[in-house]
């Protein structure tokens, strides 16, 4: 009989042995790195080839600008340099310039200043009395001067300014003795304040006003020609034209006139226009009166131009009424106030002068 050996059953089973990884192929790797390594070296050279020059260039205008800058930098600050200077030298001379006009202004000011403590050391060495003297006879010469603007020139204002003037003088005295005469130049300048103002220029204008007035106003009130009622028509028959032609013949011959007024004998044309030229004449006598301040002529010649116009009789002119009225109240107006006939400073400072002459004569 035939021993079986049986082996012993195992307890662990045998692992199995791990798939290996596929492989690749060692040439693939090396073709790709040959071309990485290609394309480096071609974009290396590319950029060397195209990229260097461009950067050369740059690089040399970059360098170029900077020297422009650098060169623009000196250029200003050697012109600002320059312009300081010359600001400087100016503002010196100015100043200068400036300094000797304020030694020359000092030195004519001293100069004035001397001058001026000489005078008032000569005024200390006059006599008092001397001075006194002389500010009497100022105030009357000025009080004659006073009178001289008063009836001469008509210029209260300048007559008013000389008798203050001569107060001044007078006051500067301090005189007890010399009231009298400054009481006299107050009651002058109270005068003279209260005269009314001069009428001439205003009387001047409003009689040239109503002398253009009367020349532009109708003076006698006519009806329109017949003629000038129908017009001219040279389209119209023989017979229209011949009434035209009479029509005219007519205005020649006959006149009519109209008065809204009772009736009363007309005047003739010639008469109106001799009343309206020698009113108008009136007129302009009293504007050159008045121009020359003669009161007497002045209202004499108006009062001729409202007879004239009284002549006239009644009229519904609105121009001629308006010019009556003008007239009536210009009469009545005066062209120079009644000035003092004399001023009463005079006589007291004449007495004051002579006072002075007596005791300098002393």
């Amino acid at each position: 009989m035939t021993d079986t050996t049986i082996p012993a059953k195992t307890t662990a089973k045998t692992p199995k042995p791990a798939a290996k990884p596929p492989q690749r192929s060692s040439r693939g790797g090396w073709w790709a790195l040959l071309l990485i390594v290609l394309l480096l070296s071609a974009a290396a050279a590319s950029a060397y080839l195209y990229l260097w020059p461009v950067y050369q260039q740059q690089r040399a205008q970059l360098l170029n600008l900077q020297q422009q800058i650098d060169t623009l930098r000196d250029t200003s600050s050697g012109q600002t340099e320059q312009l300081r200077q010359v600001i400087q030298g100016e503002v010196s001379a100015i100043a200068r310039q400036a300094y000797e006009r304020q030694q020359q202004q000092r030195e004519l000011l001293e100069r004035y200043q001397r001058g001026v403590e000489s005078v008032q050391a000569e005024l200390a060495n006059l006599d008092l009395s001397q001075q006194s003297s002389w500010r009497i006879l100022e105030a009357r010469n000025l009080v004659e001067r006073a009178g001289q603007k008063l009836w001469i020139d008509r210029d209260v204002t300048a007559s008013m300014q000389l008798l203050q003037l001569a107060d001044s003088h007078l006051a500067a005295l301090s005189n007890p003795a010399h009231r009298g005469a400054r009481q006299a130049i107050a009651d002058d300048l109270f005068a003279l304040r209260a005269l009314p103002e001069n009428q001439i220029d205003h009387v001047v204008m409003r009689l040239g006003s109503i002398h253009s007035l009367l020349g532009s106003a109708n003076w006698y009130q006519r009806q329109p020609a017949r003629s000038a009622l129908t017009p001219a028509n040279d389209q119209a028959d023989w017979w229209q034209q011949l009434q035209q032609s009479a029509g005219k013949l007519a205005d020649q011959l006959v006149r009519v006139q109209y008065r809204e007024t009772p009736l009363q004998p007309l005047l003739s044309d010639t008469f109106v226009k001799l009343l309206q030229q020698r009113t108008l004449l009136q007129l302009q006598i009293a504007q050159q009166a008045a121009l020359g301040g003669r009161q007497a002529v002045y209202q004499a010649a108006l009062q001729q131009a409202l007879s004239l116009l009284q002549q006239l009789g009644v009229t519904d002119a609105v121009d001629i009424q308006n010019a009556q009225s003008e007239l009536d109240a210009l009469v009545q107006l005066t062209l120079v106030p009644d000035y003092p006939t004399e001023l009463r400073a005079t006589a007291e400072l004449e007495r004051l002068a002579r006072q002075a002459n007596q005791e300098r004569d002393q």
